[in-house]
Parts: C-alpha cells; structure tokens; sequence
C-alpha cells in the first residue's frame, strides 16, 4: 500500500508511526481507514525490541510526478508522515525513479544523470515537497525496457543503495552508543 492523497486512503500516518516503531506484527493487513491500535492484540506487539524497528525510510516516487504536479492534498499527507519520522529521528531517503525518461540524454547514457537541468530540477521539487536534503535524494533510471543491464545503469541505485545501508548502520550505532551509556 502506498500513499493517496485522502486520509481515507493509502497509508495511515498512525500506522507508519506505529510500523517504525516496531509495533506491527507480521501479517497485520493495513486499512486506511482504521489503523491499528493496542487492543489488536493478534497483530499489536507490545514493548518492541530493537530489531522489531524501522532504522531508515525509503520513498520511491516517480520523476515525472515532480514535473507534472503533486496534488496539495498528497503533499498535506507527506508532511504528516516526514514530521513524524522526522520526531522519530529515523532518517530518510527518496528515491526518484525513471529519471532516465525525464530527460533524452539521460535516457542514452546514465553518465548524464548528474548533469540533465531536468534530473536537477525535479530533485529539488522533490526536496522541497518531501523537506529531504537533495544528498539525500536519488533519481534512478527505469529498468522496464532494458535488454541488457549495464554497470553505468546500476551505478545511480547503487549509490542510493549504499547511502540507505550507512544511514541504517549509523542510526543503529547511535541507539547502541546512547543504551551503553544509561
């Protein structure tokens, strides 16, 4: 489930606050319209543990969704949900895929990602409708009609990859740092 502009659909701000937390059991079945709450005692877990919980959160959004407009009432719901990772103090990743289709040269060689006025300008919209810092966004390119994967095409989602694995790793030596220290 992903996230709709209306509270009554998509993702439920509670529940993502709850899921990072690690309060969500496996097999819970999301509904926009109720989320879960601590009397759910088959899906609730009670005093989560720390590897029950969420250490970094990746959103995919297409590209073109930053050239083409994001409706007001999905932008109100995104920054429901960055306030509250933001206060869990779980970091943050966007990733930005077919930016390959943003753009002719980008399209003909991924080299050209970091130089395509069109890649660069939709992850600053993106930056700004998210409130994520632009090192923190990646545009990828749009594996759908590849015949042939190339190492220049991994090289973007390999770089989003590795920063979402030092965010992770870092959150995680933090907790561990500050429950050493109690």
């Amino acid at each position: 489930m992903g996230l709709e502009q209306s509270a009554e659909e998509g993702f439920n701000v509670a529940d993502m606050v709850s899921l990072l937390k690690g309060h969500i059991k496996d097999g819970y079945t999301f509904n926009p319209r109720s989320p879960i709450s601590p009397e759910n005692k088959d899906h609730w877990r009670v005093g989560p543990k720390f590897e029950n919980q969420a250490h970094c959160v990746v959103f995919v959004v297409d590209a073109n969704a930053m050239h083409s407009g994001i409706p007001q009432a999905f932008v109100r719901k995104i920054r429901q949900i960055q306030e509250a990772v933001k206060q869990l103090r779980v970091p943050r990743v966007l990733i930005l895929t077919k930016a390959d289709v943003l753009c002719p040269e980008v399209y003909k060689d991924t080299a050209n990602m970091f130089r395509s006025f069109r890649v660069r300008e939709a992850v600053k919209t993106a930056s700004e409708i998210f409130n994520i810092p632009e090192a923190s966004i990646h545009p990828v390119t749009n594996y759908e009609d590849a015949i042939e994967i190339s190492w220049k095409r991994n090289i973007p989602l390999l770089l989003a990859l590795r920063q979402i694995t030092q965010y992770t790793n870092d959150r995680i030596e933090a907790i561990n740092q500050h429950s050493d220290s109690d």
